[in-house]
């Protein structure tokens, strides 16, 4: 329950997570648009994908794939929220293939579709 609240505010300093895997999170999170393949993180780490992918699930919660996607939901939620930006904006800012793609991926982090997500931000205002 901590690794996900921790994941969720994108706070992994204070947990027990090896600086290798912080370092992975910060490359991910700095390139949500583009994101790194895990290929490439695995390497980086000199291990093979399955072992990275194995220790990113134990370490952080989430598979290196199911984090990515939640670091762009909450950024999604970010640029959204600020009321100037198109779903299809924030789809293709954020590295998405295609716009029902993201709405997918959001609903899935979320619960609700970006659509639905701007409804309830217009009825709070």
């Amino acid at each position: 329950m901590i690794r996900e609240y921790q994941a969720e505010q994108g706070d992994f300093r204070q947990s027990k997570i090896s600086e290798c895997i912080q370092s992975c999170i910060q490359e991910i999170t700095q390139n949500l648009d583009n994101p790194p393949p895990i290929e490439q993180l695995a390497k980086s780490m000199s291990i093979s994908e399955t072992a990275f992918r194995k220790i990113f699930r134990q370490q952080v919660g989430y598979s290196p794939l199911d984090f990515i996607n939640r670091q762009r939901v909450r950024e999604a939620e970010q640029l959204l929220s600020q009321g100037s930006w198109h779903i299809k904006e924030v789809s293709h800012r954020l590295g998405f293939s295609s716009s029902q793609y993201f709405s997918t991926v959001f609903k899935r982090v979320t619960g609700v579709s970006p659509g639905e997500f701007l409804k309830k931000l217009k009825t709070q205002v």
